[in-house]
C-alpha cells in the first residue's frame, strides 16, 4: 500500500472519529464545564479566611459543532471594593480537539480549552499585560482535569509586592485527588514601615493532595516539595549592620496525613545562610538543618488550625476550649529532630521531643508542677554547642563588624571563654573540651537534668534556673 494511500486512510478515520463524536462530546462538556465552576467557586470560598469573597459569575455557553465559546466573570470583594475580571475559555470538543490535533496529539479527550482572564481597568497599570492569566487545560473521559496556566507579572509602582510571571501546572481528579507545580522565578516584598526588604528567587513549589484534603483543607494533606535558590532579607534603613542575611539553596520536604482518626506530618529542611556587608564583602555562615514530626487528633487540630485565620476581632466570639479539650483528650507528639548549624569547624544540634498522655487541660491550673509533668510521656529537650564552630561564628561577624584579622580572633575568643565560664558556673550544662551540652528528660512525672534526677523540692527552682540559664549562656 502506497504511503499516500495510508495517509489518506489515517485522515479518514480521524476525521471520521472527531466528526461523529464532537457534537455528542460538546453537549458532555457542557454538563462537565458547570460541574468545574461548582468546584472553583468552593475552592474560592477558603479565600474567605483573608478576608476576600470570590466568586465565579455570569457563565454563559454557546455550543458549536467544533467548539464551544464561554465568557464569565470572577468577581472578587476585598476592602468594602468590588472588583470584577472578565473570563473568556475556548473549548475544543472531543475525541480529537482541533487545537490538539493541529499539533500531532491524537490522544482523545473530552474536550482542550483555551483560557484567558483580563483584569479590570483599574489593574491594567499593575500588570505588564492585560491579560493577567494565560493557559490551557484538558478534560479527559475519566473526568480528570489538567494543564498549564501562566500568571502576568504584577510589578505596581507604589505597592510593597511585586512578582515575575508565575507557571503553574496541575491536574485534579473528580475525586479532588491532585497535584499542583509552581515555578515563581522572582517574588518580592518590601515593608518600609518595618524597614525590610525580602526577595524570593527561583521558588518551586511541588504539592499532591489526596481526595482527604476536601475534608481537612487546614491541615494541607498530602505531599510538598519546596526549593528555593535564594531568599535574601535586606534592611531598608541605613542604620543596619549588614546589607542582607542569605538562605541559599534552600529544600524542603513534607507529607501530612490522617490515618485512624490521627493527624500525622513529617518534615525534613535544609539551607546555607550567609550574610553580606555594607561594603558587599560576604560571610558563610554555614548550613542549617532539621527534621520535624507531630501528631495529633485530626478534627480537633483542623478546628484548631482554622482559629490561626481568623482575623482578632472574629477570636472574640470563638470559644475554642472545646476543641482544645477534645485535641487534650489523645495523645500528642512534637517531635523537632535533629536540628544542626554546622560550619567548618564544627556543628551546634538540638533535640526536641514532646510526647502527652491524654489529659484534661481544666485539671492543670494552680496545682503547682506535678500535674503538668505528669501530662509527659518519655520527652527531653537536649542540646550542645560545638566550641570551635562557635568561636569561628564570632569571628567572622567580627570581621564583618569592620575588625582587624587580630582583633577578630581575640574578640572571638574572649566570647568563646565567657560562654564556657557562664555554662560551668550556671550548673545546667557538661563542659567538654568540644562541646557544652545539655539535656533534660522528663518521664513518669519525673525530671532528670544531664542524666540526674531533680529531687522534687529542687524542682521548681531548677526548672526556673533552666529557662534564665539557658538564655543566659545563650546570650
Amino acid at each position: 500500500m502506497k504511503l499516500s494511500t495510508i495517509a489518506l486512510s489515517v485522515a479518514v478515520i480521524i476525521g471520521a472519529t472527531a466528526t461523529g463524536g464532537s457534537w455528542y462530546t460538546g453537549k458532555q462538556v457542557e454538563q462537565r464545564y458547570q460541574e468545574l465552576v461548582a468546584q472553583g467557586n468552593e475552592s474560592l470560598k477558603q479565600l474567605s479566611q483573608h478576608g476576600i469573597k470570590a466568586e465565579i459569575k455570569n457563565v454563559n455557553l454557546e455550543r458549536n459543532f467544533f467548539t464551544s465559546d464561554v465568557t464569565y466573570s470572577v468577581e472578587v470583594e476585598m476592602d468594602n471594593k468590588t472588583h470584577e475580571f472578565k473570563g473568556t475559555d475556548k473549548i475544543y470538543h472531543g475525541p480529537l480537539p482541533l487545537n490538539r490535533l493541529m499539533k500531532g496529539n491524537v490522544i482523545p479527550v473530552m474536550a482542550s480549552i483555551d483560557s484567558k482572564i483580563t483584569s479590570p481597568e483599574a489593574f491594567k497599570e499593575m500588570f505588564e499585560q492585560p491579560e493577567i492569566l494565560v493557559g490551557y487545560s484538558n478534560l479527559s473521559y475519566s473526568s480528570t482535569f489538567d494543564g498549564q496556566f501562566k500568571t502576568a507579572a504584577f510589578k505596581p509602582e507604589n505597592s510593597p509586592f511585586k512578582a515575575s510571571e508565575i507557571d503553574v501546572e496541575f491536574e485534579l481528579a473528580k475525586s479532588w485527588e491532585g497535584k499542583v507545580n509552581v515555578t515563581i522565578p522572582h517574588l518580592q516584598f518590601i515593608a518600609p514601615e518595618e524597614n525590610i526588604d525580602v526577595t524570593f528567587n527561583q521558588a518551586q513549589y511541588d504539592v499532591s493532595f489526596p481526595k482527604e484534603a476536601r475534608d481537612y483543607p487546614s491541615l494541607a494533606l498530602g505531599d510538598v516539595d519546596v526549593k528555593i535558590k535564594s531568599l535574601v532579607v535586606k534592611g531598608t534603613d541605613e542604620y543596619n549592620e549588614f546589607e542582607a542575611f542569605e538562605l541559599n539553596d534552600f529544600v524542603a520536604k513534607g507529607k501530612n496525613k490522617v490515618a485512624n482518626d490521627f493527624y500525622e506530618g513529617v518534615a525534613d529542611f535544609s539551607t546555607k545562610l550567609a550574610l553580606v556587608g555594607k561594603d558587599k564583602s560576604r560571610v558563610e555562615l554555614g548550613k542549617l538543618a532539621a527534621d520535624m514530626f507531630m501528631k495529633s487528633d485530626a478534627q480537633a487540630t483542623e478546628s484548631l488550625m482554622k482559629l490561626t485565620q481568623y482575623a482578632p476581632e472574629e477570636l472574640q466570639s470563638v470559644d475554642p476550649l472545646k476543641d482544645i479539650e477534645a485535641l487534650t483528650a489523645k495523645e500528642i507528639k512534637f517531635h523537632l529532630n535533629n536540628v544542626s548549624f554546622e560550619n567548618e569547624k564544627g556543628k551546634h544540634t538540638l533535640s526536641l521531643v514532646l510526647n502527652s498522655k491524654p489529659f484534661d487541660p481544666n485539671t492543670l491550673f494552680g496545682l503547682g508542677f506535678e500535674p503538668v509533668l505528669n501530662v509527659f510521656a518519655q520527652s527531653k529537650l537536649e542540646g550542645s554547642i560545638n566550641i570551635a564552630a562557635f568561636e569561628e561564628l564570632i569571628r567572622q561577624l567580627n570581621l564583618m563588624n569592620t575588625f582587624s584579622k587580630e582583633d577578630a580572633v581575640r574578640s572571638a575568643k574572649a566570647a568563646t571563654d565567657e560562654l564556657i565560664a557562664n555554662a560551668q558556673n550556671s550548673g545546667l550544662a557538661v563542659v567538654d573540651p568540644d562541646n557544652i551540652k545539655a539535656k533534660v528528660e522528663i518521664d513518669q512525672g519525673k525530671v532528670k537534668l544531664n542524666g540526674n534526677e531533680v529531687p522534687e523540692e529542687q524542682l521548681q527552682s531548677v526548672l526556673f534556673m533552666l529557662m534564665l540559664g539557658l538564655g543566659g549562656i545563650g546570650q
